[in-house]
């Protein structure tokens, strides 16, 4: 997940030792194959998604950016910077339940 970082914008790729190409939504999405687990990766992919889109993980689920906002904070709900960006996917007067079961609207 690290070289993805190093990518600037979304859309570049960089080559790998075996000369392939991969983005950095293709990073993340590999790296959620070795730790399913890592919370970090589901954040980020929603930031490489566009609004209301969506993507297929390796387990063959499709998520949603709001989705995989709620999946970081399910595996860590200590970042605030996934509720911040949760929110931001809410629209005026909208409301969506947290994995911890209360609800949430774009002013909390």
């Amino acid at each position: 997940a690290r070289l993805a970082f190093t990518l600037p914008h979304e859309g570049e790729s960089v080559r790998l030792p075996n000369g392939s190409l991969i983005t950095r939504q293709e990073l993340f999405l590999r790296a959620l194959e070795i730790d399913p687990g890592y919370a970090g990766c589901y954040h980020h992919l929603a930031l490489t998604l566009p609004s209301e889109g969506s993507i297929k993980l390796p387990n063959g689920s499709l998520m949603t950016e709001q989705e995989l906002y709620l999946k970081a904070i399910e595996l860590n709900p200590g970042k605030a910077r996934s509720y911040h960006n949760l929110a931001l996917t809410l629209s005026s007067g909208g409301s969506v339940k947290l994995p911890n079961g209360s609800m949430m609207n774009q002013q909390q």
